[in-house]
């Protein structure tokens, strides 16, 4: 079984309106979700490009 992971809801203009926790697996069953990885995507960011944006740069991963 897949570990769950933050996903991202976009709308159509391509904005953040949710952060979900979701297994891979049931992806399916949410067409508009973006797995965010190690990216703190927060409600109102932007997809565009394959990329998340905030103020028109891109979300970097966390640092450790």
């Amino acid at each position: 079984m897949n570990e769950p992971m933050n996903y991202a809801l976009i709308g159509e203009e391509g904005t953040v309106y949710n952060i979900i926790w979701l297994c891979a697996e049931n992806c399916g069953d949410f067409p508009n979700a973006i797995c965010v990885f190690d990216r703190p995507v927060i409600i109102g960011d932007r997809y565009a490009d394959g990329e998340f944006l905030r103020d028109g740069e891109v979300v970097q991963p966390y640092i450790e």
